[in-house]
């Protein structure tokens, strides 16, 4: 019996058949060699025969009966397809064991091999698949038929013990080397393991074993006892067959979408490049295909095809190639109830059957396969608007300052960095206009980009200046030489003429350099220290400063910021709040209002955050800080509560926030001095510094979150891993960042990201806030989408606490916190 899972190729036959067949164009070297060992094995047993043969005697009858009966065990086969493989079970071992009782070993060998041959020409078999079959059959019998004479003799009586046994030996034997070269062909084929494909379905394999000497012993039984009950034989056969077809079908239909499910689990990745090789991978083991194509547009028109195989080759290219495979099962990729933007196909070099089930499994992977490329397409899109430029394609000033700040924490070296400004960029501007700055601005942002070598990150933090980032060298001079080093390398790019708009342009820039040792400092001070440099270049008419540690003086104005807040933190008027209210989009009713931090500074008037808190961070000053911000924040939720106002308060927790295990206490101590439920407290965190990899983050924000307040995720977009920190960390809110809803209107990547966010915010069961809404047409656009709130100058300022009360109660209030 052949319980093999194999390709089904052809007139489907065993396994082994599938493996020639699928591979006769372009057999694998193991392959080869192994139908040529069969062949020389196979050689061997018919010398051997020929010497052991005598002519037939009076039961000359056997011989054409045998035959007959072995050709028709090879074609009444019981098929049961699993994604273009299948269980294939034939009956040559109940022959055998009928063959053997009535015919001499001799005989039985060569009626074996005729009756295959028949079979396989009458199912018009590849010659190389049907001489493998043959040349294993010979062997599998002469092997087993040796053993049972050894035994028991030749012609066993099998209804003596030893006769018996001797048969049942002889049986597993003939399986058993017709199992090990299937495995062995299969494995070749697949490029697995041989003791994978080897105890796959072994299983059912064993109970077919049982299943043949149970016929086979019937029959003989029958003949013996009874020879007027075969003509009733057939129909009892037939049940028998089916009950272990239907057996097998359950087992096989189960074990296929259990595969089905690893295979849609396994294509869970963030990358488009990731998706498809592990979708084709999966594909191929799964249906045990050939290649695997995927065919899919990007959002430009442009058509991209994946191939590969089961071995983990992919090429990728251009549609139109020739495909040598002679069947393919396409599916097309259609994400939801949209357009088909693609198709998954599966290529077999052979004809072969893909059942209706297997087709519907199909499908199922397809439609899997369209969504996890759609969301690894829309993270990616994401991820380059969040560290590209989209003017240049450089790396943006997050991209830098992240990759930057990585490198500085790692420890290892040192890092340089070149800060570069274009001279005189306005009158480009002023004289040909805004594009003509923007083609300039691409054209020396390719000049830049051509020399930059391996390990560096060359970005454009905006307008007309760019930044090289240098990791590596050994020591701090070594780092300052090739610092300057590679700055004359970049001016020297833009010394030659440059033609924007038809027009020869003379460019000239100028440049600021420093080097310092990673974990000095962060990539704030380290850009700072550039950005000095580089001013300093073109306040003396150079082309090139390094960074002067001496002439520095903002390290000074960082230690009198410190001293000032220490003052402010102990008056009572200096750190004050203010409050902008988000509202519904559809009804207008506010849904709460953030808390934005000022200082009434005594000589320089009302700060913004951004003024200090950078600075802040890097002392000691950040803690109590944070802690007045609750304290004035809770305390107004408190008055507006008592004057029937309930509208939920939001807090901007820094990174440096997160790495303070005693917040959590302090938060819970402070709701409760100011008897504030902690569903109205809602803190804001941006996603870069809740991706941070240290376990304190997460241990502080599962603390957060036991405590009830509501977690919200801050300028939702611009970090590296935006997906990843919805499926990290569970929030209530998401808010999306100001520069995609302003640019919304004229960029479609920007509108996409929006409509992204607020899809992935509904089918989470998330509220969707927008940020930086400014005009009727932003609101228009939002309310289409089906954001639910919005916040922005469009409907309010920043306002003091008290106007912020008037406004919430004329308002009527908000409609509950975020669900």
């Amino acid at each position: 019996m052949r319980g093999r899972i194999g390709r089904v190729v052809g007139t489907e036959g065993g396994s082994v058949d599938a493996v020639i067949g699928a591979q006769r164009l372009s057999l694998p070297s193991r392959l080869r060699a192994l139908i040529t060992g069969m062949t020389v094995l196979a050689a061997v047993c018919i010398a051997g025969v020929a010497l052991t043969l005598r002519p037939p005697g009076e039961d000359w009858w056997a011989i054409p009966l045998v035959t007959v009966m072995v050709a028709i065990s090879r074609l009444w086969i019981v098929r049961r397809y699993i994604g273009g493989s299948g269980i294939l079970v034939d009956w040559g071992e109940a022959v055998l064991i009928v063959g053997l009782v009535l015919i001499s070993p001799a005989w039985t060998v060569l009626t074996a091999a005729l009756g295959t041959a028949v079979a396989m020409a009458w199912k018009r078999f590849d010659p190389v698949k049907a001489w493998f079959n043959v040349a294993t059959t010979i062997v599998g019998v002469s092997i087993a038929a040796l053993v049972m004479v050894a035994i028991a003799g030749a012609q066993p009586d099998p209804i003596s013990w030893r006769g018996a046994l001797a048969l049942a030996v002889m049986a597993t034997i003939s399986a058993l080397v017709s199992e090990l070269a299937c495995a062995a062909a299969v494995a070749f084929s697949r490029g697995d393991t041989f003791r994978t494909v080897l105890f796959e379905g072994v299983g059912t394999r064993a109970l077919g074993l049982v299943m043949n000497f149970a016929i086979g012993a019937m029959i003989l039984a029958v003949a013996r006892y009874a020879p007027y009950l075969l003509v009733v034989l057939p129909p009892v056969l037939w049940l028998l067959i089916e009950g272990f077809a239907g057996r097998v079908r359950t087992r096989i239909e189960r074990r296929m979408w259990q595969r089905l499910t690893v295979a849609t689990r396994e294509m869970g990745h963030l990358d488009i490049d990731a998706v498809l090789r592990t979708a084709i991978l999966e594909s191929a083991k799964l249906f045990s295909a050939d290649v695997v194509e995927v065919e899919w547009k990007r959002a430009n028109g442009d058509a991209v095809l994946t191939r590969g195989d089961a071995a983990g080759k992919i090429w990728q290219g251009k549609p139109g190639i020739y495909r040598p495979e002679q069947t393919a099962y396409p599916v097309s990729l259609v994400n939801g109830s949209g357009p088909s933007f693609g198709e998954l196909r599966l290529c077999f070099r052979s004809q072969v059957r893909l059942p209706e089930r297997e087709q519907l499994a199909l499908s199922t992977l397809g439609s899997a396969l369209a969504g996890t490329m759609q969301n690894a397409y829309v993270h990616q899109q994401l991820h380059d608007l969040a560290t590209q430029d989209s003017l240049t394609g450089l790396a943006n000033r997050p991209c830098l300052m992240a990759e930057g700040n990585a490198v500085l924490t790692s420890g290892h070296g040192t890092v340089a960095l070149m800060l570069l400004d274009l001279d005189h960029f306005r009158q480009v501007n002023d004289t040909l206009g805004h594009e003509a700055g923007d083609d300039l601005l691409r054209v020396v942002a390719d000049r830049l980009r051509a020399r930059v070598t391996p390990g560096e990150t060359l970005a454009r933090l905006g307008g007309d200046e760019f930044a090289l980032l240098m990791p590596g060298q050994a020591d701090l001079k070594g780092a300052s030489g090739h610092a300057r080093d590679r700055a004359r390398t970049l001016l020297g790019a833009l010394g030659g003429p440059l033609v924007v708009d038809g027009v020869e342009l003379s460019v000239e820039a100028s440049a600021g350099v420093v080097a310092a040792e990673t974990g000095s400092c962060d990539m704030v001070e380290l850009l700072r220290r550039a950005d000095s440099a580089m001013y300093r270049a073109k306040a003396r008419g150079v082309e090139l400063v390094e960074f002067d540690a001496e002439r520095d003086t903002a390290s000074v104005d960082r230690l009198a910021l410190a001293s000032e807040m220490q003052a402010a933190l102990a008056a009572d008027d200096q750190i004050v709040i203010q409050l902008q209210p988000s509202v519904d989009l559809v009804g207008g009713a506010p849904l709460g209002a953030e808390v934005l931090v000022r200082w009434k500074h005594p000589r320089r008037g009302l700060l913004s955050p951004a003024s200090f808190i950078p600075d802040l961070e890097h002392t000691d000053l950040i803690a109590p800080l944070t802690r007045r911000v609750f304290e004035l924040a809770l305390g107004t939720y408190r008055t507006w509560l008592d004057d029937g106002i309930d509208a939920p308060v939001a807090v901007n927790l820094s990174a440096r926030s997160l790495l303070d295990r005693e917040l959590p206490e302090e938060v819970g101590r402070l709701l409760a001095e100011f008897d504030v439920p902690p569903d109205r407290l809602v803190l804001e965190i941006t996603e870069t510094a809740m991706m941070s990899e240290l376990e304190i983050v997460d241990e502080v924000l599962t603390a957060l979150r036991e405590l009830g307040v509501r977690l919200s995720l801050d300028d939702f977009g611009t970090g590296f891993s935006s997906l990843q920190s919805v499926a990290r960390v569970t929030v209530d809110e998401i808010k999306i960042d100001r520069q995609f809803v302003i640019a919304m209107g004229s960029s479609r990547q920007a509108e996409a990201v929006v409509r992204m966010t607020v899809g992935l915010a509904q089918t989470l069961g998330l509220r969707a806030i927008a940020e930086g809404v400014e005009t009727a047409q932003q609101r228009a656009e939002l309310v289409k989408l089906g954001c639910h709130g919005a916040q922005g100058f469009y409907f309010y300022p920043p306002l003091d606490p008290d106007d912020a009360k008037t406004v919430l109660a004329a308002r009527g209030g908000p409609d509950g916190p975020p669900q």
